[in-house]
């Protein structure tokens, strides 16, 4: 079944693989449309037909398309102009308004990987997953900087399985993981309740906190050890009459596009701003249950900053 995925391209092999003799190859020489492999070793030659040298690339495309037909992704492959290494498969919908970004990185080996998978952090702060086409040997000290760093790391083999109908199904390990990881960053509180509230360790103070933009109606919170991944609905920043962000949420975003400052030279610098800031310092007063003005004035005066860190979407 793997042939469909296979498009051939111009390009001829420099080696071929000798039968029966694993990592070995012949060397192809091609004179007027002509095909030899050479063994250098002994000498020996074989005709070659231009099927036997002809090189394929993978149509991503379609594998993706299949892919997602057994998994619960929406498919769409990208190019990462930043990180060439990797290819974006889809987003795995976790739930309502949270998302996971699935990438694709063919290389093997654990250095490669988890170079690979910081760079993509940068591209994208929130929880992701990611997939080889085989498992990698993997140490235990990039295993544990994985999941602190909210990667799920899966392989082709052992997520997918091939149906007698040779078509994709997803494995029972793999939903196992899948479910898991959903549990475990998907927002799970019922955003209709009054009483949400973020889990804040005893102790914690505004500075501690990282409010990072994932998407236009989701962030990632750290709070010391704690974090977790919530729509702005959980946040208390909701518009009861049609389910729409508040012009709290869109102020918080605000912040987050000026690192956590606003002044009257922001873009959406508003005398309105000021009514609003004060509805927004309450809604995060009551999430995060931490006292004292989550919103300060600059030491200028002339505009404010967040007493925590905030960054916008890349």
């Amino acid at each position: 079944m793997w042939n469909r995925y296979l498009l051939p391209t111009n390009q001829i092999a420099g080696g071929v693989p000798i039968p029966d003799n694993a990592f070995t190859f012949y060397r192809v020489v091609a004179c007027d449309e002509t095909y030899t492999g050479v063994d250098d070793v002994t000498d020996e030659f074989v005709n070659l037909s231009r099927q036997d040298v002809l090189c394929y690339r993978l149509d991503s495309k379609r594998l993706v398309r299949d892919l997602g037909s057994a998994l619960p992704f929406v498919p769409c492959v990208e190019t990462i102009a930043r990180v060439p290494q990797a290819l974006r498969f889809g987003t795995y919908e976790a739930e309502r308004g949270c998302t996971f970004p699935v990438y694709f990185l063919p290389d093997q080996s654990d250095r490669l990987l988890r170079q690979v998978v910081a760079m993509l952090k940068l591209e994208s702060a929130g929880p992701m997953i990611v997939m080889q086409p085989e498992r990698c040997q993997v140490l235990q000290s990039t295993s544990e900087w994985m999941s602190g760093n909210d990667v799920l790391l899966l392989s082709l083999a052992e997520t997918f399985s091939i149906t007698p109908r040779k078509s994709f199904a997803v494995t029972v390990s793999a939903v196992a993981k899948i479910d898991a990881f959903r549990q475990r960053y998907a927002p799970n509180i019922d955003a209709t309740r009054p009483d949400i509230c973020f889990p804040t360790p005893t102790g914690a103070g505004w500075a501690d906190l990282r409010i990072k933009f994932v998407d236009g109606e989701t962030v990632s919170i750290h709070l010391g050890e704690t974090k977790g991944v919530y729509i702005y609905a959980q946040l208390g920043l909701v518009d009861a009459r049609n389910g729409r962000p508040t012009k709290q949420w869109e102020l918080l975003k605000s912040f987050a596009d000026g690192r956590g400052l606003l002044t009257w030279k922001s873009a959406d610098a508003c005398r309105r701003n000021k009514k609003r800031k004060e509805y927004l310092s309450a809604n995060l007063r009551d999430f995060f249950r931490i006292p004292g003005d989550p919103i300060v004035l600059t030491d200028d005066k002339k505009g404010w900053r967040t007493a925590f860190a905030t960054e916008p979407e890349r």
